[in-house]
């Protein structure tokens, strides 16, 4: 058993206790003494004791009373790990409870936590998701996040017209929704966008979720460059997305690359997937993870999908793009103060938009 808890530990990339003890081979009424020995000879940094539901009702007792009179939380924390949420002697002199749970939203796993009790202090009931990464540990996704303060730089959105009313293009680290008809025209005008970041100089990951995107295959008809060199295709089952962690690694691979710019198509399968909730706390994790680095296009070829997100989702996303089979509306943009509609049609490989 010890030696399963060391690998598992070393996986998840954390370090491994310095002193390990098995508890339950010692037997009852001897446990509680016995921990109290270790604690004070060994001097520790920190204490874990997992799971107190080892001990007998007498021996919790026992220990709930020594570690309370003779003070040794105040020489180490004492964490101790319980299972279920039955009342016993230990609550009663822990300063702070916090509970761990978990629950299956449409197949996807969700972590929870949630603070109980602050002793002299107000507790914060808020449930607080979490997942646990190999090589990275445990990641809690902050409540409440908010927009980042984006940088100074942009890039260019590919057609002058609209560059112009944004001031020069979008800022870097952007969240930035196109949304569109389920004809595919937001993916096909975005895959002409790409190429025309990757021609400026700028690396773009583009990830879709379907094995032969025919919307590349529109983009090649009008002559468009897709296998330019700073362009990075990438294929990512839909299925896969049921893993909060899918986010967290996606994040990664765009910092790692120095991308740009990247675009995530057809997303309206992934929300169909996963569900809204798992939406908000992916991209506040991605988001967490990316900060300033990137411009990051999430592509919706569902109007309706993306605003049956739109109210939980746009206090993190600063440019909504919508588009008809004929005009683009930009809804949201950080200088913008009321929408601005354009119409556009396809020249060649260029989109050109005039302001309605």
């Amino acid at each position: 058993e010890k030696e399963n808890l060391k690998a598992k530990l070393r996986r998840l990339g954390l370090c491994v206790p310095t002193y390990i003890y098995d508890l339950p081979s010692l037997g009852n009424g001897i446990i509680a003494d016995y921990l109290v020995e270790k604690i004070s000879d060994k001097g520790p940094d920190i204490v874990v004791i997992d799971g107190i539901n080892a001990l007998s009702l007498e021996d919790e007792r026992r220990f709930s009373h020594l570690v309370l009179h003779r003070g040794l939380a105040s020489t180490a924390p004492l964490i101790v790990v319980k299972e279920g949420r039955e009342i016993s002697p230990v609550d009663y002199i822990a300063d702070n409870l916090v509970e761990l749970r978990y629950r299956f939203v449409r197949g996807s796993l969700l972590r929870e936590m949630r603070i109980v009790k602050t002793r002299s202090r107000p507790a914060n009931m808020h449930v607080m998701p979490f997942d646990i990464m190999d090589g990275k540990g445990i990641f809690f996704f902050v409540p409440g996040s908010t927009q980042l303060n984006v940088g100074s730089d942009k890039i260019t959105t590919g057609a002058p017209e609209i560059d112009n009313v944004l001031n020069g293009g979008i800022e870097v680290g952007s969240i930035v929704v196109v949304a569109g008809p389920p004809t595919g025209i937001a993916s096909k005008l975005l895959v002409l966008t790409a190429v025309a970041v990757a021609e400026s100089g700028y690396k773009v990951l583009y990830h879709h979720h379907y094995k032969f995107p025919t919307f590349r295959l529109f983009a090649e008809r009008l002559g468009a460059r897709v296998d330019h060199p700073n362009i990075t295709w990438l294929y990512h089952p839909a299925e896969e997305h049921m893993s909060v962690g899918w986010w967290y690694k996606s994040a990664t691979l765009v910092t790692e690359g120095n991308y740009v710019l990247h675009v995530a198509d057809n997303y309206e399968i992934v929300v169909s997937l996963v569900g809204r909730r798992t939406i908000h706390r992916a991209v506040s994790l991605y988001r967490d993870v990316v900060g300033n680095k990137a411009v990051t296009v999430a592509v919706f070829n569902s109007v309706k999908i993306w605003r049956s997100l739109a109210e939980n989702m746009s206090g993190l996303v600063d440019y909504i793009f919508i588009f008809t089979d004929r005009h683009l509306t930009i809804r949201k943009a950080p200088t913008l103060l009321e929408p601005l509609k354009f119409s556009y049609t396809v020249r060649g490989r260029r989109v050109i938009f005039e302001k309605v």
